[in-house]
């Protein structure tokens, strides 16, 4: 029995460790993957605790990941096309796993990240993650959970720093885009594709 509950810390100690690394790196493309690490860790996490509603979107969370990171530079109808593909899978997941007014906390979290996913980088994308995080806090809290509520608590932490130390570029593109010239290109290369997770929460959860 103390065996068991040592792995469960573990497991969300080393989930809790890759999330917040994650956030604190300014390439997207390395957010993704070490964001699909730790969705990994997290589902094992949720499994031991019992949480399956948590466990089943965050396996989502991670296929939606690993698909975002292969459309962000295709076509935005290929794009839009699969958003709305893995928001019906996350619908229909939440509903076979439903387990009370958390589970409606989670799946909004989840369509939250679903959507960043897809459609968001640098900053935004962290702030988003931000958001998802204090979601899932609630989900975390509710199965008390510690090391995912503080991992929610970290995560966001480490999303407002991701997110203030790529605010220049951000604006950057913006200003590039709206002049119609190269620079957004150049600076989008500087942040590469941009999660969450959620834990029993999180992650982009």
């Amino acid at each position: 029995m103390l065996s068991t509950e040592l792995f469960v810390h573990a497991t969300g100690l080393a989930a809790l460790a890759v999330n917040v690394l994650s956030l604190l790196c300014r390439c997207d493309m390395t957010l993704r993957r070490r964001s699909m690490f730790a969705g990994c860790l997290w589902t094992l996490n949720h499994v031991l605790l019992g949480a399956h509603s948590a466990a089943a979107l965050t396996v989502v969370s991670i296929s939606r990941t690993a698909t975002s990171a292969t459309t962000l530079d295709g076509s935005r109808v290929a794009r839009r096309n699969i958003f709305l593909v893995f928001i019906g899978i996350t619908l229909a997941v939440s509903a076979a796993t439903w387990g009370g007014w958390a589970s409606a906390v989670t799946l909004l979290a989840a369509i939250m990240s679903t959507y960043a996913m897809f459609y968001m980088r640098g900053a935004r994308l962290r702030l988003s993650m931000l958001a998802g995080s204090l979601l899932w806090m609630v989900n975390a809290w509710q199965y008390g959970s510690w090391e995912q509520m503080a991992a929610n608590l970290l995560t966001a932490c480490a999303a407002v720093y991701g997110a203030w130390t790529l605010r220049g570029v951000d604006a950057s593109n913006d200003a590039g885009k709206a002049r119609g010239g190269p620079a957004a290109t150049a600076l989008q290369r500087q942040a590469p594709l941009a999660a969450t997770s959620p834990s029993a929460g999180r992650r982009w959860r």
